[in-house]
Protein backbone atom coordinates (compact mmCIF):
# COMPACT_ATOMS: atom_id res chain seq x y z
CA UNK A 1 0.00 0.00 0.00
CA UNK A 2 2.67 2.35 1.11
CA UNK A 3 4.67 1.98 -2.51
CA UNK A 4 1.69 3.19 -4.15
CA UNK A 5 1.88 5.74 -2.72
CA UNK A 6 6.02 6.34 -2.94
CA UNK A 7 5.73 5.98 -6.29
CA UNK A 8 3.29 8.58 -7.14
CA UNK A 9 5.45 10.92 -5.38
CA UNK A 10 8.02 10.08 -7.65
CA UNK A 11 6.22 11.11 -10.68
CA UNK A 12 4.90 14.68 -8.56
CA UNK A 13 6.16 17.95 -9.35
CA UNK A 14 7.57 19.10 -5.89
CA UNK A 15 11.30 18.80 -6.11
CA UNK A 16 11.71 18.50 -2.21
CA UNK A 17 9.04 15.73 -2.32
CA UNK A 18 10.61 13.66 -4.56
CA UNK A 19 14.20 14.02 -2.94
CA UNK A 20 12.65 13.10 0.49
CA UNK A 21 11.12 9.98 -1.20
CA UNK A 22 14.23 8.91 -2.61
CA UNK A 23 16.01 9.39 0.38
CA UNK A 24 13.53 7.23 1.65
CA UNK A 25 13.87 4.29 -1.00
CA UNK A 26 18.01 4.35 -0.20
CA UNK A 27 17.16 4.28 3.64
CA UNK A 28 14.53 1.41 2.85
CA UNK A 29 17.25 -0.68 0.33
CA UNK A 30 19.68 -0.10 3.35
CA UNK A 31 17.61 -0.91 6.26
CA UNK A 32 18.28 -4.54 8.39
CA UNK A 33 21.19 -5.17 5.84
CA UNK A 34 18.59 -5.02 2.59
CA UNK A 35 16.65 -7.71 3.66
CA UNK A 36 13.71 -5.70 1.94
CA UNK A 37 15.52 -5.24 -1.13
CA UNK A 38 14.01 -7.48 -3.23
CA UNK A 39 10.02 -6.47 -2.28
CA UNK A 40 11.23 -3.22 -2.46
CA UNK A 41 12.81 -3.39 -6.26
CA UNK A 42 9.35 -5.88 -7.09
CA UNK A 43 7.26 -2.62 -5.57
CA UNK A 44 8.86 -0.05 -7.35
CA UNK A 45 7.40 1.64 -10.52
CA UNK A 46 9.99 0.77 -13.44
CA UNK A 47 7.77 1.90 -15.72
CA UNK A 48 6.73 4.67 -15.11
CA UNK A 49 6.92 7.24 -17.81
CA UNK A 50 8.44 10.42 -15.33
CA UNK A 51 12.03 8.23 -14.48
CA UNK A 52 13.62 9.15 -17.37
CA UNK A 53 13.03 13.31 -15.87
CA UNK A 54 14.93 12.33 -12.85
CA UNK A 55 18.15 11.98 -14.48
CA UNK A 56 18.04 15.13 -15.91
CA UNK A 57 17.28 17.14 -12.77
CA UNK A 58 19.88 18.16 -11.24
CA UNK A 59 21.42 21.16 -8.59
CA UNK A 60 23.77 23.33 -10.50
CA UNK A 61 26.77 24.31 -8.55
CA UNK A 62 27.18 28.09 -7.77
CA UNK A 63 30.10 29.23 -9.65
CA UNK A 64 33.20 29.36 -7.69
CA UNK A 65 32.83 26.83 -5.15
CA UNK A 66 33.05 23.51 -5.31
CA UNK A 67 30.00 21.20 -4.02
CA UNK A 68 30.31 17.68 -2.93
CA UNK A 69 27.59 16.07 -4.48
CA UNK A 70 26.94 13.32 -2.09
CA UNK A 71 26.48 16.07 0.88
CA UNK A 72 23.66 17.93 -0.63
CA UNK A 73 22.73 15.49 -3.23
CA UNK A 74 20.40 16.09 -5.60
CA UNK A 75 17.33 14.20 -7.50
CA UNK A 76 19.54 13.03 -10.30
CA UNK A 77 22.54 11.63 -7.70
CA UNK A 78 19.65 9.76 -5.21
CA UNK A 79 18.18 8.07 -8.27
CA UNK A 80 21.57 6.68 -9.41
CA UNK A 81 22.61 5.62 -6.06
CA UNK A 82 19.05 3.63 -5.47
CA UNK A 83 19.99 2.18 -8.66
CA UNK A 84 23.22 1.23 -7.41
CA UNK A 85 22.33 -0.19 -4.02
CA UNK A 86 20.39 -3.45 -5.91
CA UNK A 87 23.78 -3.94 -6.83
CA UNK A 88 25.97 -6.04 -4.14
CA UNK A 89 29.83 -7.53 -4.31
CA UNK A 90 27.40 -10.94 -3.70
CA UNK A 91 25.16 -10.41 -6.71
CA UNK A 92 25.71 -13.49 -8.96
CA UNK A 93 26.63 -12.62 -12.28
CA UNK A 94 24.46 -14.69 -14.68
Amino acid sequence: MYMRRLNAHLGGAQHDLILMTLKLFNAMVGFADGREKRAIMDGFAWGMKSLPKLLAMRRRAPSGGKQDSFAKADIRTLFITFILSFVSPTTPVR
